[in-house]
């Protein structure tokens, strides 16, 4: 089996045992619209995200003991540090995803605990961004 593959069996997997889940939701900056759906895992911190019929598969990290800013990928990132490619976005978790092919799907978003729900930025390798809201699945 392939490493992505098992990376998308460990979510569903997680998911399916009853730990708290997060939707989330791409929305278009352009049109409004929502174009992508996926969820994150609170336990295993594992999120999988379903844009244009390709899975970007990841990890979350929330929540940072500073505020971080969506980078630009004009450079090699290892830390989410940058120029910022026109998104003006800055949260306290940051999300990193890749596809079969390693296309990447970077996001910053601020959550909150007591409403179960959040917001934030997102961008594509190719420098599509989106908003990105998240929601407890209930």
């Amino acid at each position: 089996m392939s490493t992505q593959l098992l990376k998308k069996l460990a979510v569903v997997g997680l998911l399916a045992l009853g730990g708290c889940a997060y939707n989330l939701t791409l929305v278009s900056n352009m049109t409004g619209d929502d174009v992508a759906s996926g969820t994150a895992s609170k336990y295993g911190k594992l999120i999988s995200i379903t844009l244009d019929r390709r899975i970007y598969s990841g990890h979350y990290v929330y929540p940072t003991q500073v505020p971080v800013a969506l980078a630009s990928y004009a450079q090699s990132m290892p830390t989410a540090a940058g120029v910022v490619v026109g998104v003006d976005a800055v949260g306290n978790g940051t999300i990193t995803a890749v596809t079969d092919n390693n296309d990447e799907l970077r996001c910053v978003f601020s959550f909150k605990e007591n409403a179960q729900g959040g917001t934030g930025q997102c961008v594509t390798q190719g420098g599509r961004v989106f908003a990105l809201r998240i929601a407890k699945h209930w």
